[in-house]
C-alpha cells in the first residue's frame, strides 16, 4: 500500500526509515522517544478521601450523573452533590472533567473495565 509516495509494505523498521525521509528525522525521533519512555507514575490520591468518596469518584469517571449515582448508591441526589463537592475540594479540582482525569491517572479506574 502506498500513500503520497510512501510504501507501507514490509517491516516497522522500513516504515520508520521511510517516514524519516518523508517528514525529517527530528520529528519522528521525538515521537519515538515518547514511546521509549517508561509510563508515568500513578497519581496518589489523598488519604483524606473516604471509601464512599472513592466510590463516587469512580462512578463520576464512569460518566454517571449525580442523579444516577444517587440511585445506584441508594442516597439522595443532594447527598451525592455534597459528596461531589467535598471530592472537588479535597482534590483541588475545578470540575467533574478534572475528577475523571484524576480517577484514571491514579489507577482508581482502569480503561475498559466496568464501573
Amino acid at each position: 500500500m502506498s500513500v503520497k509516495g510512501l510504501d507501507f509494505e514490509g517491516s516497522a523498521v522500513g516504515l520508520r526509515e521511510q517516514s524519516h525521509a518523508a517528514v525529517g528525522h527530528g520529528a519522528v525521533h521525538v515521537h519515538q522517544q515518547q514511546f521509549d519512555q517508561a509510563p508515568p507514575a500513578k497519581l496518589a490520591l489523598p488519604d483524606s478521601l473516604t471509601s464512599r468518596e472513592l466510590e463516587i469518584l469512580a462512578l463520576i469517571a464512569g460518566g454517571l450523573t449525580n442523579s444516577e449515582i444517587a440511585a445506584r448508591l441508594f442516597i439522595s441526589p443532594l447527598t451525592c452533590k455534597s459528596h461531589v463537592s467535598r471530592i472537588l475540594t479535597k482534590l483541588d479540582a475545578r470540575d467533574r472533567t478534572q475528577l475523571v482525569v484524576i480517577a484514571y491517572e491514579s489507577g482508581l479506574v482502569i480503561p475498559g473495565q466496568p464501573h
